[in-house]
């Protein structure tokens, strides 16, 4: 910010006239000193160092990111801790999913198991009555007879 600096220039009469003059488009420039990262302002700064300054500043990068990285795996640690204790109560969740739908299988097996034994008992009494009505009806005279029951 030492110096201001003029983004567009007044118009004149000769710019006017002229529509293609490239000289007359305004530019829009930095207002705050160099961009693209302050290159030029990172490079002043690296052409002050001196070497001995540039070890104690390596050294203290190197620290540092030794130390990030033993914080990144401490962290990473505990997550995967966490993922296991996760996976686990999953694990436990599916299986009483698992016990109560078996035991629901079961049940319905039970009741089902249940059910054919007595359709087996009933379909034999029928067979029988069906039997017993036919040997009765066997037994009436023809005019009175009934058509035989078939199962």
């Amino acid at each position: 910010m030492d110096e201001i600096r003029i983004v567009a220039r007044p118009r004149t009469e000769s710019s006017r006239s002229s529509k293609s003059d490239l000289r007359e488009i305004p530019i829009a420039k930095p207002l705050l000193g160099d961009t693209q990262g302050q290159v030029t302002t990172f490079r002043k700064q690296i052409n002050k160092l001196n070497p001995e300054n540039l070890t104690t500043i390596c050294s203290e990068i190197s620290v540092f990111l030794e130390k990030s990285a033993a914080d990144i795996a401490v962290k990473q640690t505990g997550i995967q801790n966490q993922l296991i204790q996760i996976d686990q109560g999953l694990a436990k969740v599916d299986e009483r999913i698992e016990k109560q739908n078996l035991s629901k299988y079961c049940s319905e097996m039970s009741k089902l198991e249940t059910m054919q034994s007595r359709t087996e008992k009933l379909s034999k009494n029928l067979h029988d009555l069906a039997r017993s009505i036919n040997n009765i009806n066997m037994k009436l005279p023809e005019d009175k007879r009934l058509p035989p029951l078939k199962f």
